[in-house]
């Protein structure tokens, strides 16, 4: 139905109706002039912005019913000559690699065969070459993504806080113990110097006033 040459990949806007209810869609008259006024560019509309349309008014029914529409446009319509066509079973209906791929390369966004293949492959769970509706949904599901936390933990931001104070008041008692050693080995060798210098006269014993630093640790919450 789209142009090829000069008018590549584009439509006329009165062409738009057919367009969608050939994709198994069904707007009003209404709905199709706000849907022109939207997409329309230069007297035309072009593929790409045709794409986003569709995705947009098939995802406005709910999920499963999505699923189903996109899935049977893709596998595509059968031919019944003569033969009234019977319920559409989605279960006993298949998505070869050809169409697959046929799907693939007519996309706005350019695919190459490496990635039209590593797709299908991921999609055929069983290796059969073809691709269910159930690994066709499996396929669609968008993954659940983890909520982003807003707030720190309270217990973890607790015991990183506690763990920091521990570690700084262990730090600053090795520091007084290491001084007041120091000092101790100072005075007894200062002694001990006086002693052999004047033996005849009385000295007292040198008295050296030992640390007791107090280290107060302030930890401050961010």
């Amino acid at each position: 139905m789209y142009e090829t040459g000069l008018r590549e990949a584009t439509i006329y806007p009165k062409d738009l109706l057919v367009a969608m209810k050939a994709l198994g869609l069904n707007p009003t008259e209404t709905e199709i002039q706000d849907l022109i006024n939207e997409v329309e560019r230069n007297g035309f509309i072009y593929y790409p912005a045709f794409c986003r349309l569709v995705m947009r008014k098939l995802r406005e029914d709910d999920e499963e019913n999505f699923r189903r529409e996109l899935f049977r446009t893709m596998v595509g319509p059968k031919k019944y000559d003569g033969v009234q066509a019977p319920i559409y079973n989605y279960g006993g209906e298949f998505l070869t690699f050809e169409q697959f791929r046929t799907i693939m390369m007519s996309l706005p966004e350019y695919v190459d065969d490496e990635e039209v293949k590593n797709m299908f492959a991921h999609a055929d769970k069983d290796g059969n070459g073809n691709i269910s509706y159930k690994q066709f949904t499996l396929m669609c599901k968008v993954p659940d993504q983890e909520a982003v936390p807003t707030e720190m933990p309270t217990n973890a931001t607790s015991n990183g806080l506690s763990s920091i104070s521990t570690a700084a008041t262990s730090v600053a008692t090795s520091v007084i113990n290491a001084v007041n050693g120091a000092l101790k080995g100072a005075a007894v060798s200062s002694a001990n110097q006086a002693s052999n210098n004047t033996p005849a006269t009385s000295t007292q014993p040198s008295s050296v006033t030992p640390v007791n630093t107090v280290v107060t640790v302030t930890t401050t919450k961010s």
